[in-house]
């Protein structure tokens, strides 16, 4: 376990900071991301724990969100802007 649980840790980043960079479409698909929000100027990238989908609307109707941990897990920042499905055709 303490080899094993750093080693995870570090892929699973690795992995989807990737994902991020090479497929942000499949990124902004998997977590519920359908609009690159704008609040106070900043990027509103909320982590979705649960999320009920509505695509044909393009929102979620309901979710319980961690606000920013998107970003922190995706670009290693607080504000840092992850795209929105609403940028892909």
């Amino acid at each position: 376990l303490i080899v094993i649980t750093p080693l995870q840790i570090f892929i699973g980043d690795e992995l989807g900071r990737e994902v991020a960079a090479d497929q942000p479409t499949s990124l902004a698909a998997m977590e519920g991301h359908f609009h690159t929000y704008l609040a106070n100027g900043k990027p509103d990238t909320s982590w979705n724990l649960i999320a009920i989908p509505d695509v044909a609307a393009g929102k979620n109707l309901f979710s319980i969100q961690i606000p920013h941990v998107l970003s922190l897990l995706e670009t290693h920042t607080w504000n840092g802007v992850v795209t929105g499905m609403d940028h892909f055709p």
